[in-house]
């Protein structure tokens, strides 16, 4: 959980990016599993804002 707190808000941002293509590839598919990277990207954006907010 070290490595959570070293990440800087641009890294977040590009995991969130990241997460929302995929989501968007699985939910097009039909797959109910797809809100997961959904609900991965919502929270890599927030945590990019927060750390942002911080600076």
């Amino acid at each position: 959980m070290e490595h959570l707190k070293n990440l800087t808000s641009q890294q977040l941002v590009m995991a969130a990016c990241g997460a929302l293509v995929a989501a968007g590839a699985m939910l097009s598919g039909g797959s109910k599993l797809g809100y997961l990277p959904l609900a991965l990207a919502v929270i890599c954006g927030l945590g990019a804002f927060a750390k942002s907010k911080n600076r």
